[in-house]
């Protein structure tokens, strides 16, 4: 196995070609986070991004998208931004393959949304979280028509605070992929709102990864664009939701809505307006992320496992840190309430296996 190690900058015409091929063996390559548009724009904004170019006999057989920190250890490309972990790789090569990350000097690949297709084979990683998806391949309608009882009554309700919202504010109006700066800098506004009411840090959109979400904005490209779904009431933006499309998934990405008009649910009107819109905009999946919040379940109809854990290199000091610190929480685990379980799992995710990036630009 060759591997090339370059800057997503110095990705050429070819070897984007080649990616895409690739992406085009396994379905689950269809997210957004696997298109080379989503790791050069993060690349655009941070110099600790890298890619692994795998070849056999001349032949590219695979990339992944990295950045390296503590000099041998990997974390997945964008960090927390990307909902849609691990290489993209020929059919048969998997992460967990004997040489493949030694090959790019690396002692580690640590990850929380990787799908479980990719990493069946990896002896550490442990079964997550899921992401819920709403598979719109066969229409709106029959995609609906399958749901039960839930979704009905979910349904009833949308409908009627929908004409409610009519009656009171005014007719609405849906804007797929509105360009305006000012309905993003509204959009931006009304996620921290959301933020600063749960008592969370309101720091969407700051920093290098405000920085990314504005690249993101400016790029289009076949089979790749970022979109801001905007859902009116009169003249007023109600619900807004900043995401990403490639390939027919669109990734419900950071939704919000202006907390003026809860009562109406503009956050799950968007949604359902959307799904409804499908077919003109050529959506045949919409994917919620990773997590359980009610409009996932209410709208999804499937679901992709999620794994977290880490690839290494047998032997290496990071593969030894990581099973003892694993050893650890493990036996914690049995013997702490469940009220601490989490503190002593998240203090030691943070320091060794989370996604997080540094963060200034290094």
């Amino acid at each position: 196995m060759k591997v090339s190690l370059v800057s997503p900058h110095e990705l050429d015409a070819d070897c984007i070609e080649r990616w895409e091929q690739l992406r085009g063996t396994n379905s689950i390559y269809d997210s957004p986070f696997f298109s080379p548009c989503f790791t050069k724009a993060v690349g655009e904004v941070r110099r600790d991004a890298e890619i692994a170019i795998f070849e056999t006999d001349g032949r590219i057989v695979g990339f992944l998208p990295f950045h390296r920190v503590r000099r041998r250890i990997a974390k997945p490309i964008g960090g927390h931004l990307n909902d849609y972990h691990g290489a993209i790789l020929e059919p048969g090569i998997t992460l967990a393959d004997p040489g493949l990350l030694q090959s790019a000097r690396l002692d580690a690949y640590d990850f929380d949304h990787l799908p479980i297709q990719l990493g069946n084979a990896m002896q550490s990683a442990d079964s997550c979280r899921e992401s819920p998806q709403m598979d719109l391949s066969a229409g709106y309608d029959a995609c609906v028509a399958a749901k039960g009882d839930s979704w009905k009554r979910g349904w009833r309700d949308m409908s009627r605070k929908m004409r409610k919202m009519e009656r009171e504010v005014g007719s609405t109006r849906f804007e797929y992929s509105c360009e305006s700066i000012d309905l993003f800098d509204i959009h931006v506004e009304m996620r921290n709102s959301l933020y600063s009411r749960m008592g969370l840090c309101a720091d969407y959109c700051v920093g290098w990864q405000g920085e990314v979400l504005r690249v993101l904005r400016n790029v289009e490209r076949p089979g790749f664009r970022s979109v801001l779904n905007v859902l009116y009431a009169g003249e007023r933006p109600v619900s807004t939701h900043f995401g990403l499309f490639s390939r027919g998934v669109l990734h419900w990405w950071f939704p919000a809505y202006d907390l003026a008009f809860q009562r109406y649910s503009p956050g799950l009107q968007l949604i359902d307006i959307c799904a409804r819109q499908a077919a003109i905009e050529a959506i045949r999946m919409i994917d919620f992320g990773k997590g359980d919040d009610r409009y996932k379940v209410l709208f999804a109809d499937r679901s992709i496992p999620m794994l977290k854990g880490s690839a290494c290199q047998k032997g290496s000091f990071a593969a030894r840190a990581r099973a003892s610190h694993a050893a650890i929480l493990g036996f914690a685990e049995r013997i702490l309430p469940a009220a601490i379980n989490a503190y002593p799992r998240k203090s030691v995710e943070r320091l060794w296996t989370g996604t997080a990036l540094p963060r200034v630009r290094t």
